[in-house]
């Protein structure tokens, strides 16, 4: 019993040098939080919208459905770099291959995704061609798109395309499925 004691008495003794003698925190001064204001984005339980949403008015600019757009361009005076839709977890494969024919089958991997933290040069078509004055001169590599998911998990499937070129007017480009139907060709202004 005596032994039990002791084995009490030294346990708490060695709680009381762990935790007894801490070092005062020094408090925090509180601090006035200011004016709070609160706003509300409905985006549905299957998250099928996309919402642009203006913090300095509190209100929501634009809304529309994450599956009505595959591909963002860049328009800035120098800019050339081409974004894919995240939200419907598309992703891109640069097959190095310039006869858009050639290709007709999507790979098993080596696919690429943009970059999530936004940054415009970390794109998954990354540099598709070389800034020459006003103009970009195309690889003309063909780039096999799995262009993702709807808001039902239900997969859109695959597209091949060829950035054809840019300049003042605009970016060329010639895409088609897989099968190397439905073959377009145009300039996105």
């Amino acid at each position: 019993m005596r032994k039990l004691n002791l084995i009490k008495l030294g346990f708490l003794s060695l709680l009381y040098i762990l935790f007894g003698c801490e070092v005062e925190e020094i408090p925090i001064e509180k601090h006035v939080s200011g004016d709070i204001i609160e706003g509300a984005v409905e985006l549905k339980s299957d998250y099928r919208y996309q919402v642009f949403y203006k913090l300095s008015t509190n209100k929501t600019v634009s809304k529309n459905l994450k599956t009505i757009w595959d591909l963002g361009f860049e328009s800035s005076p120098n800019g050339y770099h081409i974004k894919l839709n995240a939200s419907k977890a598309m992703q891109a494969y640069n097959t190095k291959i310039t006869d858009i024919n050639l290709v007709t089958t999507n790979p098993s991997s080596g696919w690429t995704w943009d970059n999530p933290n936004g940054v415009i040069d970390s794109t998954a078509i990354g540099e598709w061609g070389v800034l020459n004055n006003d103009s970009l001169i195309t690889k003309n590599e063909v780039y096999v798109l799995d262009l993702g998911y709807d808001h039902n998990g239900n997969h859109l499937g695959y597209k091949k395309i060829i950035f054809k070129g840019l300049n003042k007017s605009g970016y060329k480009i010639e895409y088609a499925n897989l099968d190397g139907s439905a073959i377009n060709t145009f300039v996105i202004e």
